[in-house]
């Protein structure tokens, strides 16, 4: 009981104790409503340093993820030309293969660590983010285009071969997959939503803009505070899990 308590002590102060760097940004005052729009393309990222945030400006990588150590010849040979970009997780027997080409098309592959076995998992398409509860790999996977989105998760699981079981809709596009300690939140467009270890959703925020058009890259939370960052700037929700408070900060000129 003692030792379990010091491990909650210890793991609060480690949360207190974060920081991110604001020197360079200033806080908007004008009013956020949902008819806000970017008013540049300059796109942000929440880059951790150690225990403490950084943010910088980002450039998009087409391959995301683990490194796979076949060569892009020897992918084409098993699975044929696939266009878009790439997030590649590596599991215990091999590399799971995303590719994702907006509303063009989407693939979803295995290739075991020898290469010898490859196949497709038809049922995921625009699977976008893995992550684990209890020791059980979930994806997110999701679509935005025109004036409509979707999103859902499914769980991946291996019995001879990988297969996938749907578990929850999102209801829209996952923007953003990251975890705070114990916890795994999901950003949307729209909401941000706490996964439970069953995989079930609570909806923590209502976001008081769309979030989509802002393309964002990178979630951290410190303290009691919530930081998203997005093309041309970084919104702030002061006390995010309690009377929420809305704000956007810009970088200096």
């Amino acid at each position: 009981m003692k030792f379990f308590s010091l491990i909650l002590f210890l793991a609060s102060t480690i949360t207190y104790s974060q920081t991110i760097d604001l020197s360079n940004w200033v806080d908007n005052k004008k009013s956020i409503d949902k008819y806000k729009h970017p008013q540049n393309e300059i796109s942000y990222i929440i880059i951790k340093d150690s225990l403490n945030y950084i943010i910088s400006k980002q450039t998009s990588p087409t391959i995301i993820g683990d490194s796979i150590p076949f060569s892009e010849e020897f992918i084409e040979s098993k699975i044929g030309k696939n266009y878009g970009g790439r997030i590649v997780k590596k599991v215990f027997n091999g590399y799971f293969l995303s590719y994702l080409n907006g509303e063009h098309g989407s693939a979803f592959y295995f290739i075991s660590s020898d290469g010898n076995k490859v196949y497709e998992i038809e049922s995921i398409r625009h699977a976008k983010y893995f992550f684990e509860l209890e020791g059980k790999l979930f994806v997110a996977c999701g679509l935005s285009h025109l004036a409509s989105s979707w999103g859902s998760i499914y769980s991946l699981n291996f019995k001879r071969k990988w297969k996938a079981a749907y578990i929850e809709n999102l209801e829209a596009d996952p923007k953003i997959v990251f975890k705070n300690f114990q916890n795994t939140y999901i950003v949307t467009y729209e909401k941000m939503f706490r996964v439970n270890q069953d995989a079930s959703l609570n909806t923590v925020l209502t976001f008081p803009f769309n979030l989509g058009i802002f393309y964002p890259t990178s979630s951290a939370i410190i303290k009691n505070d919530l930081y998203i960052a997005m093309r041309s700037g970084v919104l702030k929700v002061k006390n995010f899990n309690y009377k929420p408070t809305f704000h956007w900060l810009e970088e200096k000129q």
